[in-house]
């Protein structure tokens, strides 16, 4: 799926310096994403923001162009875009403790776990336990 979203100046003009055009699309490509992945059922595979590659074409013979579309207005970023978004700091965690979101269905699946793993580790001595005490009479 593409999503192409029109980001200019609120003068409906655009950056005219390669810098200034670097630091627009960047801060634009962080706010498209913010605005269409919670709306998506499926992650959108961030990528690097680059000139080059400003727009991604590919074939759809069913596309859907609405020239009548508002653009999105942004005034031109100072810096490039310092904060981290929720997916990629999901994607660059490690501990799959610190990727359960915040909600009552993560937290009762861990609780679960945690007691299946208590279970079944008290069954395991349990069992130790008992051959222990059959391997002595």
């Amino acid at each position: 799926m593409k999503v192409w979203v029109r980001f200019t100046y609120p003068n409906d003009r655009l950056p005219t310096t390669s810098e200034e055009a670097e630091l627009f699309h960047a801060h634009a490509y962080r706010l498209a994403v913010k605005f269409y992945q919670p709306q998506l059922p499926y992650d959108i595979e961030l990528k690097v923001p680059s000139l080059e590659q400003y727009c991604r074409l590919t074939f759809d013979p069913h596309l859907y162009f609405n020239p009548e579309a508002m653009p999105i207005y942004m005034k031109q970023p100072a810096a490039m875009p310092g904060e981290v978004t929720y997916r990629e700091r999901v994607q660059t965690e490690t501990s799959p403790l610190q990727r359960l979101a915040p909600d009552m269905k993560s937290v009762m699946r861990f609780l679960s776990f945690s007691k299946l793993l208590l279970h079944v580790r008290w069954m395991k001595r349990l069992i130790i336990n008992r051959k222990e005490t059959n391997n002595r009479c």
